[in-house]
């Protein structure tokens, strides 16, 4: 059995000595893990976890600051998150112990794209913060009215802790 079939997020990283760095985070296909959302989708059509965004924005706004505080802290560093391929898909809670959505929300663009800067020096708002507004961006490109920085806050406490 490989890694990529018992492995629930499949994901990449690569740093370099430069300061810049890239991570791929596979979007989810099967729906064999309880907390992917594939229970919550319709079948046959592709399902993204409303945690998904929020979860891996932090990682990566987290890591970014990190890395620039390392090796360039008195360069501004530039982090661009993407979603591609994912025209149509299906916003689901992504967690069974959650209530689904009572309409469906499907993604309305087949790429999406948010670039949040970190200035010289670093930024007093940490990775949390900064995710929320990309994070809200996205989540209301699915047409989720209920999109808040409350969920986005809720989920980040259930993933990474309390601040």
């Amino acid at each position: 059995m490989t890694e990529q079939e018992t492995v629930m997020h499949r994901e990449a990283w690569v740093a370099f000595e430069s300061g810049q760095f890239q991570s791929w985070h596979a979007l989810p296909l099967d729906g064999r893990h309880a907390f992917d959302g594939g229970a919550d989708a319709k079948p046959g059509h592709g399902y993204f976890p409303l945690w998904k965004p929020i979860t891996e924005f932090t990682e990566v706004l987290i890591f970014a600051q990190r890395l620039q505080a390392a090796v360039a802290s008195t360069e501004p560093y530039q982090v661009t998150m993407e979603l591609l391929g994912a025209k149509g898909w299906e916003l689901v809670p992504g967690d069974r112990r959650w209530r689904p959505f009572y309409e469906e929300h499907r993604l309305q663009t087949a790429a999406w794209e948010r670039t949040v800067l970190l200035p010289a020096g670093g930024v007093q708002d940490s990775g949390r913060e900064l995710v929320v507004a990309p994070s809200l961006h996205l989540l209301r490109r699915f047409g989720w009215a209920g999109a808040s920085e409350q969920v986005v806050r809720s989920i980040q406490d259930e993933a990474f802790g309390p601040v």
